[in-house]
């Protein structure tokens, strides 16, 4: 009887969340080059025409730089980019940074949870009262907040990922090479 070997079903949602942590990492770069494109337009335009790109300060504040923020957290977790303070664990080895690791990760989720519950709440008021700018030029601003409450949550995502991690002490990686 021949058997094939195939990953682990229990990590497919780990690398679901990485994929999707990727994805709207892109989305975010994508948001770069657009506002720097829009910048660099508002600034011809007032160099050569002596008048702004109506929006643009509108559009960098409410729209592109919430996008470009949201958009990396889950990535930047993903690959252990975010700061971290290891005065305390910098002399841990073996089990006890292990531990040390895990228990800090499951506060940072527990923290990530609260505020996106609130983030939620926040989103759906935005919704409810079509929350906009009213600047130079109106800008809707309730659907940035629901894309806040997407990166909020997946980053929420990344970080169980990443606890189990360090839980299990094995990656995905690890997984489908021992399958």
């Amino acid at each position: 009887m021949m058997t094939t070997t195939n990953p682990s079903p229990s990590w497919a949602w780990v690398r679901l969340i990485n994929r999707m942590s990727a994805a709207l990492a892109v989305l975010g770069a994508i948001a770069c080059i657009v506002m720097s494109a829009q910048v660099f337009v508002d600034v011809l335009t007032r160099t050569i025409a002596r008048a702004p790109l109506p929006g643009t300060l509108d559009f960098v504040t409410y729209i592109w730089m919430p996008v470009l923020v949201f958009s990396g957290f889950a990535l930047a977790e993903l690959r252990r980019e975010h700061i971290t303070m290891d005065l305390v664990t910098q002399g841990l080895r073996g089990r006890a940074a292990s531990v040390a690791r895990i228990v800090a990760g499951a506060i940072s989720i527990v923290v990530m949870a609260i505020l996106l519950v609130f983030s939620v709440q926040a989103a759906l008021d935005s919704v409810a009262l079509q929350q906009a700018t009213f600047g130079t030029v109106h800008v809707a601003v309730w659907p940035i907040k629901l894309f806040m409450v997407v990166g909020l949550a997946l980053m929420l995502l990344q970080m169980i990922a990443n606890v189990v991690h360090d839980a299990v002490g094995q990656t995905v990686q690890d997984q489908e090479e021992t399958a």
